[in-house]
């Protein structure tokens, strides 16, 4: 172990906001331990992964947890730690492996697969929370615009990152099949169809914990976008910009405003890894998947991606869309006034005024959480996953964190 690990407790303690030392003793452990000096760059590069060292493989887990957990005194994580965990994601290396402990490093082939140390990093990544993330510019045509700053393009490469980690599993999967697409869409309900051959692998607990990282990402736009200064919507261009996003995370239809499963900042859509395209639901509204295409539709392509979800992906995308509807739930009148001026507090503000501002519109969030509920309750065919999602609505209800990568990684 390095020599600088060894500390007490007391002493690795953050005492001040000038005062960084937990997080320099973990990053002087982790650079002395798991990475090298690159004699191009002049900078620290990670090693090889050497998965058949378990001790060395989680003590490396473990310090980068600790790092994503560390917050300054406004409560963001620093960017240094944000910066190191995209090092390891983005340069890990998995066609060789070598014994660090050795002064003659020996390359061997690398049989292990690097499915778990990637959803460590993803998991980690999701307790990231970003200090300018408040600074996202909306366009007019819904899409989100990230601000050149440092912390600005570090919060677009980690939505990238899940992104492809998620888009490359499912088209290793597709490649790898069996069994032809059309094989799905026999005779029988839907969960009786034959699924193509084999799944997403490692059972996509990588799939699920970048699910889990861009759900977060989401509910920290979500918060924000009901805080007008830091959105500027105090302009008339501000308020058009949010106006088109009510097309993508929510939709007003009448008097009542519905979810579409849609992440604000993320694009993703949580609801396509538990809901049939096809189905109609009474208090969701699906539609703006990340692809472009409406999930309403019955398409061969959005079916193939509903079957392809593995039980787990199917409960870290509920957990997800639960917690994003709370959020939503929490920010909606917040949001409304900040669009419209209307609700209480700007009707009572414009008593005296000829005509009232809006009013607040209902909202399905709450409801259209117990009805996906129910849909899975009635409709999945595995005990584990009609269980956990109930348990996830329970561990959002009691405002506890995400729990279930957290589970298939212990």
């Amino acid at each position: 172990a390095s020599s600088s690990a060894s500390v007490t407790t007391a002493e690795i303690s953050v005492t001040g906001s000038a005062s960084w030392h937990a997080m320099n003793v973990l990053i002087d452990c982790l650079q002395d331990l798991y990475m090298a000096v690159d004699p191009e760059t002049d900078s620290h590069m990670p090693l090889p992964n050497d998965f058949a060292n378990e001790s060395w493989t989680h003590l490396r887990s473990a310090i980068i947890l600790a790092l994503s957990t560390i917050k300054s005194q406004s409560g963001h994580t620093p960017i240094r730690v944000v910066e190191l965990l995209l090092t390891f994601f983005n340069f890990r290396s998995d066609e060789a492996v070598s014994n660090p402990t050795q002064s003659n490093v020996e390359v061997v082939p690398n049989y292990y697969d690097d499915i778990h140390y990637r959803a460590t990093l993803l998991l980690a990544f999701s307790r990231v929370r970003f200090e300018t993330i408040s600074s996202i510019s909306y366009n007019r045509t819904g899409n989100v615009s990230l601000n050149s700053s440092s912390s600005q393009s570090l919060v677009s490469e980690v939505i990238s990152l899940c992104l492809s980690t998620i888009n490359a599993a499912f088209t290793l999967a597709r490649s790898t099949a069996r069994i032809h697409y059309m094989s799905l869409f026999t005779a029988g309900d839907a969960f009786s169809r034959s699924h193509p051959l084999p799944v997403l692998q490692g059972s996509g607990l990588d799939v699920a914990a970048a699910i889990t990282c861009l759900a977060e990402i989401d509910i920290q736009a979500t918060a924000i976008s009901s805080a007008p200064n830091s959105l500027g919507q105090s302009t008339n261009r501000g308020k058009e910009s949010m106006m088109a996003l009510q097309e993508r995370d929510r939709i007003t239809i009448g008097s009542c405003v519905f979810p579409t499963g849609t992440g604000l900042a993320t694009g993703f859509n949580y609801l396509k890894c538990i809901l049939h395209p096809s189905s109609s639901y009474k208090c969701v509204h699906m539609h703006s998947a990340t692809n472009g295409t409406t999930t309403s539709e019955k398409d061969i392509k959005a079916e193939g991606f509903y079957f392809l979800c593995s039980p787990l992906v199917r409960v870290a995308a509920f957990e997800a869309f639960v917690r994003l509807s709370f959020a939503q739930y929490l920010s909606h009148e917040n949001r409304f006034i900040a669009l419209h001026g209307g609700g209480k507090k700007g009707a009572a503000a414009a008593t005296n005024a000829e005509s009232a501002p809006p009013k607040l519109p209902e909202s399905t969030f709450i409801a259209a959480v117990f009805e996906v509920l129910a849909v899975v309750l009635k409709t999945d065919p595995t005990l584990w996953v009609r269980q956990q999602c109930a348990r996830a609505l329970l561990d959002a209800i009691q405002d506890r964190n995400p729990r279930v990568v957290v589970q298939e990684l212990s």
